[in-house]
């Protein structure tokens, strides 16, 4: 019942975000993506969340996670934060979180630790 939306939804963002040219068209994809895995969450009983729609929320997890470190290693702190907090969030949609939910917020904690504590943009 309606999984099969699920995944053709979420198979469209894939596409989506492997042919996004720029940083602000991945950002605006990932911001829908978002909306988007909460409106399928919110949809309960009714949507039969299967194991095609897990693997593909664990590629976006991942593309979010890579793209923070990708920016850490740029020194983009704030860019950093922004993509591994995204990352994080999408867990809760991702059943097989475990082993993952523990070093990405241990992850993403040593992140903060380490942001400048007046870095331009930091409080917005």
């Amino acid at each position: 019942h309606g999984s099969s939306d699920g995944v053709q939804l979420l198979r469209s963002y894939q596409k989506k975000i492997e042919c996004s040219v720029s940083l602000d068209e991945l950002t605006r994809t990932f911001e829908q993506l978002e909306e988007d895995l909460e409106a399928l969450a919110a949809m309960g009983d009714s949507l039969t969340w299967n194991e095609e729609m897990d693997l593909l929320v664990h590629w976006f997890i991942a593309q979010a996670w890579n793209s923070g470190v990708g920016s850490l290693r740029a020194g983009s702190y704030a860019r950093a934060e922004i993509w591994m907090g995204r990352a994080v969030k999408m867990l809760k949609h991702f059943r097989q979180r475990e082993g993952y939910e523990e070093r990405m917020i241990h992850g993403y904690e040593e992140l903060l630790e380490k942001m400048p504590k007046e870095a331009p943009g930091a409080d917005e």
